[in-house]
């Protein structure tokens, strides 16, 4: 597995110097275990298993994690979609899991200094009332993950992260005040393109204060991009793919976070 990974950033590097971004590792869909496998997004299996990894020093390897929250029937589940529903939990369980995680591993991050949680609230609601349950969810699992803080005496963030603006303006004002050991953020997903999405927005549509911006380096144009800068929120940079695109990106925009399901091989090309 080591020989596969350093030979893939041998391959992706080429000409980079050794300067590289100090971005924060997130595990995208709560799996980054290489080689990646799609079917395992979003599972209790490849969740565990994401937190577990270390580096070579036996440290951790991730700053964070993102536990998708899909509504459905009812339901806040540890979900991305509707498929495979019967191999996924209550979102409230995955958060236990981590909390765990947070009380049994000190340090629990790479970084040293704070782990954090992105829930990213699907857009698949039908209702104003089914928003405002699936928000209800993510701040039980804000309150499981806030326990674990103080528990463990361990900074967390947690980001509350949606596509839809409309989502992000209901969670606004029931987001929970900053404390010692906890903090909050809101985040929107920005500038998927059609026909990805045909549901996109303008940015002097977006209509909620946000402190971070989700972006796919191929995807989104100059001028978004340095409209998002100019309003002063952060970025974070995600991909499908570890690929020389997204190296790219990463290195010219320096995010202060990187969503990846390639944990393994983007920390190696960090911090060489």
């Amino acid at each position: 597995m080591r020989s596969s990974v350093v030979l893939a950033i041998a391959a992706l590097a080429g000409c980079y110097v050794d300067d590289r971004p100090a971005s924060l590792v997130l595990c995208h869909n709560a799996n980054c275990v290489e080689p990646h496998q799609v079917s395992r997004d979003d599972t209790v299996a490849a969740l565990r298993a994401s937190l577990a990894l270390t580096g070579a020093d036996g440290h951790p390897l991730l700053d964070g994690i993102e536990l998708d929250l899909f509504r459905h029937e009812g339901r806040c589940l540890f979900a991305h979609d509707v498929d495979h529903l019967e191999d996924h939990v209550e979102i409230t369980e995955a958060a236990a899991i981590v909390a765990e995680y947070l009380r049994t591993h000190s340090p629990a991050s790479h970084n040293g200094e704070q782990f954090t949680v992105k829930l990213e609230l699907k857009p698949q609601v039908d209702s104003a009332r089914d928003t405002d349950n699936q928000i209800s969810c993510a701040l039980d699992a804000h309150q499981i993950l806030r326990d674990a803080a103080y528990d463990s005496g361990q900074r967390v963030e947690v980001v509350f992260d949606s596509y839809n603006p409309a989502v992000l303006r209901a969670i606004a004002p029931r987001r929970p005040p900053d404390a010692e050991l906890i903090s909050a953020k809101l985040s929107v997903d920005f500038g998927v393109p059609p026909p990805l999405r045909i549901d996109n927005y303008d940015l002097d549509k977006l209509d909620v204060d946000v402190d971070i911006a989700e972006i796919h380096g191929g995807w989104i144009t100059d001028t978004a991009r340095r409209a998002l800068q100019s309003i002063g929120v952060e970025l974070s940079v995600w991909s499908f793919d570890l690929t020389r695109e997204t190296l790219d990106a990463i290195d010219n925009l320096s995010p202060r976070y990187a969503l990846t399901g390639q944990a393994q091989t983007l920390r190696a090309w960090l911090d060489r």
